[in-house]
């Protein structure tokens, strides 16, 4: 049986959404996506997290926020 596994993508971490609007990432990763519920997310320091596009840095493929806020 043949399977294709997707490429580990760069996804940028982020602390929070503040941190992300004024572009202050944490550390880039390379994480292959887990698809959960059609989206990808990605492990992070053992917790799986959503991915969003980050439009703030086109060599990245995605990015995480590791504190959502309300």
């Amino acid at each position: 049986m043949d399977r294709s596994y997707l490429a580990p993508h760069k996804v940028n971490v982020y602390a929070d959404q503040q941190a992300k609007d004024a572009g202050n990432k944490l550390k880039r990763v390379r994480e292959v996506p887990y698809s959960i519920h059609g989206y990808a997310s990605y492990r992070v320091d053992d917790k799986i997290l959503p991915g969003y596009l980050d439009p703030n840095d086109a060599t990245a493929d995605a990015c995480v926020i590791l504190k959502e806020t309300p």
